[in-house]
């Protein structure tokens, strides 16, 4: 077990006294010349590690170069007072394997120097600890870049408590970076309260294998939605989880919400216990879920608040979800969902026990009737098939009577209204010691199963589930990878056409004529953050000391819990309190699981009416102050000199926050601006209206009579070629119309009757647009058209001519397209030929060659790593004996 170096060394790390943060000196010198480091963590020889060596390593490793590589030392504890920051730079953290181990870095025998004779400590491991005034740092790592702010992590265990045993903790590893590459291979991420991973920005490639999930549940559950994998707040390009396994999350193994992952592969990972759905939001475009093991998925079921709520739009929500992609991100028809070859089990002891409560739980399906609708609408390009519910038998999991019991324990608890908080914790890890530094190494689950039925079941004909535990499987899979992948994609008829932008355009911001008139939506408009943001700019003619009042309202439910959001002003975080960095909201008859009362005390917490009325939260020169150097300037944030103003709300953890309007007020109480919602620009939120009235977007339409007008402009970016546009209206009758790019009609236009306040969408005919700024208008001809917005879905194009080679032979289009990482291009050679596949720049300058000589028939698929290359357009080249033929890739920073 890990930490059993000898008597002395255990009895050292129970008993010792944090020593202070490193001194000056007190890390690893890296080089300039190589891109590897080992860094080191015992720099006294004491086994009494150095706080901080690792951080204080990369932070001071000013003149890195570009592929550095930070290693750690196998059994390292590389320990934390202050967060990892890599911002603007890739950061690689790659643990040694027990091959590559020093012989110092192993459990020996005195006098041992033979190798094989010793024993091994486990991964380098990564935890947080408690500073010398006994603050803790939430983070444990920190990212922020564009393109440039990725992590590579490979062979090490994070612990996400910290050395007093607390897992109160959100997530441990923030991602503030977009358009950047993330690897996690043979990671272990251990004991959290929340998810290690959480990512704020888009345009990500996220790719996690070999790697272990363990015991992600919340240590004092006072609800059902903590512990979970992985958090995307605004989606991705890619995420790729293969050859994984999971236990014992509280809820949701995965969740992205406010905006999709434009290509989702979820293949061969072994799942036990997770209390909720799989997937946290169903926005699916491309996902591929296969060849999984799910043992007790959904766990918790579904109680009768949860099954009567009255906007329940299906009696069950069931473990898979699909749900409608909203229009801005794309079309249905383009949408390829695959739900295929996967085994999902729960067992008699929780099924029958949802039977026993008073109103009973229910158990929840694979799939809901509103999913399998989905599914049903376009089989061609949506499968759901082979799923199977047999009994796997695993060798070692937590699937013994006493976990049982406590998820049973926890089912109750989180059934009956008022229950005693906290509830019921499900954790297992039999062996472990009770010493919060202790990992416990080797782990003691073993998910190999005695179901043979199941050893052959993948669309591969390979094991269901993380193939680690079927070694030769294994080697099988990651020999045939490219064809299993490309047999899952097939399923659903391969990739559709790719979409390389949607560009939105709102009916309001263009210029209307003919009698055309703009709409705003009558009553009280509200915005509904979810997890999305909301913003606003404004201008101040002189300095002020001003008061920024949120007026606000929270969903918070029966539990009376306190729900957060975060405030940015002109980029600065408004905190009111030192928690998790967010600003809380509770109700007046706020108690906590501990028993406290007072909301305000909860780290200045904002109470808020008992019956859901909205009320002011103000942020002012009195309650304002500095949260982990984030607002170093305290209420100093709040002085504001003339010019333009931006303030930010983003969604935090937990509850539905609805805002209403924003003052601003000088010292002297006068009102300076006030916000309102119709101004606000809005981004995976949903807005809110009275009820019977149409909710338009940004809460305003325009009116088109017969022969009136909205005339909008577009700008179009490089290496496009076309655009379909989409027109989402209201229309009680229907009518008729044109559409006319730069003053020339391009197509007619056909608007079906729409009832009450439903909108539809008109599509219309596919036209030619380069780059630059183009007019769109959108003329009615017969009848009203109540025009919300129109999407334009670009497609690459640019002029780059696509030669067509003869059967047998083909390049297909590379994905993701535009990409901030790496790009996957398949060809296809109808016979075995020399051929050359080459990157060019728009000079025609050759930047990368990804195939050069004799290759086999049939399909191939090739990787490029754009993260060396600048944004722009490239053209990739397939040089063949029968012809040549190209396409375009944008990459994106």
């Amino acid at each position: 077990m890990r930490l059993s170096y000898s008597t002395l060394a255990l009895a050292a790390l129970v008993a010792w006294a944090w020593p202070p943060a490193a001194a000056a000196q007190d890390y690893t010198v890296c080089p300039t010349t190589q891109a590897e480091c080992l860094v080191d963590w015992d720099l006294n020889g004491d086994f009494v590690p150095e706080n901080n060596a690792l951080r204080n390593a990369i932070a001071n490793d000013t003149d890195r170069p570009a592929d550095r590589v930070y290693v750690l030392r196998r059994g390292g504890l590389y320990y934390n007072e202050d967060r990892i920051a890599n911002a603007g730079f890739d950061l690689r953290l790659v643990g040694q394997t027990r091959d590559e181990a020093d012989i110092i870095d192993l459990d020996c025998p005195p006098g041992e120097t033979n190798p094989d004779n010793c024993d091994d400590f486990g991964p380098a491991v990564l935890q947080r600890v408690t500073r010398g005034d006994g603050s803790i740092d939430g983070v444990m790592i920190e990212s922020s870049g564009d393109g440039n702010g990725g992590q590579v992590l490979k062979n090490v265990w994070l612990q996400g408590q910290g050395d007093q045993g607390a897992l109160a903790n959100y997530e441990p590893i923030v991602i503030n970076s977009s358009n950047s590459y993330f690897e996690y291979d043979g990671v272990v991420f251990d004991r959290n309260d929340w998810h290690h991973l959480g990512f704020k920005a888009g345009g990500n490639d996220i790719y996690v294998r070999n790697s272990l999930f363990r015991n992600l549940s919340d240590s004092n559950p006072t609800q059902r939605y903590a512990g979970r994998a992985i958090r995307l707040e605004a989606g991705a390009d890619t995420v790729a989880f293969e050859n994984n396994s999971f236990f014992n999350l509280t809820s949701f193994p995965f969740q992205s919400e406010a905006a999709p992952v434009e290509y989702f592969v979820f293949n061969h990972n072994t799942l036990v216990n997770f209390g909720l759905t799989f997937n946290a939001g169903g926005i699916w475009k491309r996902a591929y879920i296969a060849n999984n093991i799910m043992v007790n998925p959904f766990w918790q079921g579904e109680s009768e608040d949860q099954y009567t709520a009255p906007d329940r739009a299906d009696p069950f929500t069931g473990v898979f979800q699909i749900a409608q992609l909203p229009g801005r991100f794309g079309l249905e028809q383009d949408r390829r969902i695959v739900f295929a070859n996967n085994n999902l089990y729960r067992q008699p002891e929780i099924e029958s026990f949802y039977g026993t409560l008073d109103p009973v739980v229910r158990s929840q399906p694979i799939i809901s009737d509103t999913t399998r609708g989905f599914f049903e609408a376009d089989p061609e390009h949506r499968v759901f098939q082979n799923n199977t519910q047999l009994e796997p038998g695993l060798t070692t999991a937590p699937t013994d009577a006493a976990t049982i019991a406590q998820m049973q324990e926890f089912i109750a608890d989180a059934a009956t209204p008022g229950a005693a908080q906290p509830w019921a914790v499900v954790y297992w890890d039999p062996g472990r010691s009770d010493n919060p530094l202790a990992i416990n190494f080797p782990p003691p689950e073993d998910f190999t199963y005695s179901n043979t039925a199941l050893l052959s079941a993948g669309t591969d004909g390979l094991p269901l589930g993380d193939l680690n535990w079927y070694p030769e499987a294994k080697e099988d899979y990651l020999a045939n990878r490219e064809d299993y992948i490309t047999e899952i994609e097939n399923l659903a008829g391969g990739g559709p056409r790719e979409v390389a932008e949607v560009l939105q355009a709102e009916a309001e911001a263009g210029t209307v004529a003919g009698g055309a008139a703009v709409q705003t939506v009558a009553g009280t408009t509200d915005i509904n953050l979810q997890n999305g943001t909301v913003s606003w700019s404004f201008d101040l003619g002189n300095t002020s000391d001003v008061t920024v009042g949120v007026r606000t309202v929270v969903s918070l439910g029966p539990s009376q819990d306190a729900r957060g959001t975060r405030v940015f002003l002109d980029g600065v975080q408004l905190n009111t309190q030192n928690l998790y960095g967010e600003t809380m909201y509770c109700r007046e008859d706020f108690v906590a699981y501990d028993g406290t009362t007072d909301c305000a005390a909860l780290s200045g917490g904002f109470p808020l009416p008992q019956d859901g009325s909205f009320a002011a939260a103000e942020f002012n020169s009195s309650n304002v102050v500095v949260f982990d150097g984030q607002n170093p300037d305290g209420a100093g944030a709040l002085v504001l000199g003339p010019g333009t103003h931006t303030l930010r709300i983003a969604a935090g953890w937990g509850g539905d926050f609805f805002i209403r309007d924003v003052e601003i007020t000088d010292d002297a109480g006068a009102t300076l601006e006030t916000l309102s919602t119709v101004e606000a620009l809005a981004t995976g939120t949903t807005l809110v209206c009275d009820e019977e009235v149409f909710c338009a977007s940004g809460f305003q339409s325009v009116l088109l009579p017969a022969g009136g007008s909205t005339e909008v402009s577009i700008t179009i970016p490089s290496g496009i070629g076309s655009a379909i546009p989409r027109l989402v209206y209201r229309s009680a009758s229907g009518a008729t119309g044109e559409i006319y790019v730069d003053g020339t009609k391009a197509g007619d236009l056909s608007f079906d009757a729409t009832t009450d306040i439903a909108t539809r969408e008109a599509v219309a005919p596919e036209v030619t647009l380069g780059e630059g700024t183009h007019t769109v208008r959108i003329v009615s001809t017969s009848g009203d058209v109540e025009l919300d917005y129109v999407l334009f879905n670009l497609y690459d194009g640019g002029g780059t001519a696509v030669e067509e080679l003869p059967e047998g032979w083909a390049l297909g289009t590379s994905f993701p397209n535009p990409t901030a990482g790496t790009a996957t291009i398949r060809f296809a050679l109808a016979e075995s030929a020399d051929v050359r596949l080459d990157v060019f720049d728009v000079l025609g300058r050759r930047v990368s060659t990804l195939a050069d000589g004799l290759m086999s028939a049939g399909d191939h698929e090739v990787r490029l790593d754009a993260r060396g290359l600048a944004s722009g357009t490239y053209v990739y080249r397939l040089s063949t004996p029968v012809g040549i033929q190209a396409r375009r890739l944008t990459i994106v920073r």
